[in-house]
């Protein structure tokens, strides 16, 4: 089966150091710039798509802070009796 054309152009500004940061990361992998992006706007959850700036902020801010709970538990978990360590009472 024969891919489908890619005929539509995005377009996107860069800085400068943005853009040096990029085409080395695409000459590590072999990659060029177009195909970089396309993979990684591909790439995207199709509701990161869909959200704005802020969502995606808040979403990846969200993530973050249930890894940071999780932890927190598991290390309260693993600690000895707080009688042994005040400090932590209440985590």
């Amino acid at each position: 089966m024969k891919p489908a054309p890619r005929n539509h152009i995005v377009t996107f500004r860069l800085t400068e150091n943005e853009y040096k940061w990029l085409k080395n990361r695409c000459a590590e992998n072999a990659n060029s710039i177009s195909e970089a992006a396309r993979n990684a706007v591909l790439a995207l959850p199709p509701a990161a798509a869909a959200a704005g700036p802020v969502e995606i902020k808040l979403d990846s801010f969200d993530a973050k802070l249930n890894e940071i709970i999780a932890l927190l538990s598991t290390l309260k978990e693993s600690t000895p009796a707080e009688e042994n360590h005040p400090q932590t009472a209440g985590l």
